[in-house]
């Protein structure tokens, strides 16, 4: 099933960026509840070996203050016809290594409107994301983090952009 949701997540993003959004009463004890949810597809990288896209999900019911989100991210090679693993696109694999280059400016925190943010000891994940894409537009690894991992809640996801072993620009 993963896989076909891959294959579908691939042919989605190869063409077009792909934004869903749906509406929907859930009756809930004899009370009423508005179910919204909205979900986007976005390629961001495609090249001779690799493809690479995010997904967000973003849901909220009439009884919550704020929505909620959650992004996925893949990079999948095609010669080997698999997910491609983190430690084969970047040096950067544990959370110790990716707090070093942030620290020495290597590598840059940011909100999800893409704001730069700063690193604090208040808000550090106890694992490394498994979420993580190529970006030819940053020219490197994006590492995805859910709301709260690395930042305040409020800052939505965030994401780290590390230095890649493959060259987005010339794959």
């Amino acid at each position: 099933m993963k896989k076909i949701i891959i294959a579908l997540m691939i042919v989605m993003t190869s063409f077009l960026s792909t934004a869903l959004a749906t509406e929907q009463s859930q009756s809930k004890d004899g009370s009423s509840v508005l179910y919204t949810t909205t979900t986007s597809y976005r390629a961001t990288y495609q090249g001779k070996r690799y493809i690479s896209g995010v997904y967000e999900n973003t849901w909220m019911t009439s009884q919550m203050a704020n929505p909620e989100t959650k992004a996925f991210a893949y990079v999948y090679d095609k010669e080997k016809a698999r997910n491609a693993a983190l430690n084969e696109l970047t040096d950067v694999t544990t959370l110790a290594g990716m707090k070093r280059m942030i620290q020495n400016g290597k590598a840059i925190l940011y909100s999800s409107t893409w704001k730069k943010l700063k690193l604090t000891e208040a808000f550090f994940p106890q694992n490394m994301t498994s979420e993580f894409y190529l970006d030819k537009e940053k020219n490197g690894i994006v590492l995805v983090f859910q709301p709260g991992d690395l930042a305040p809640y409020s800052e939505g996801v965030t994401y780290v952009v590390v230095e890649p072993r493959v060259n987005p620009k010339k794959d």
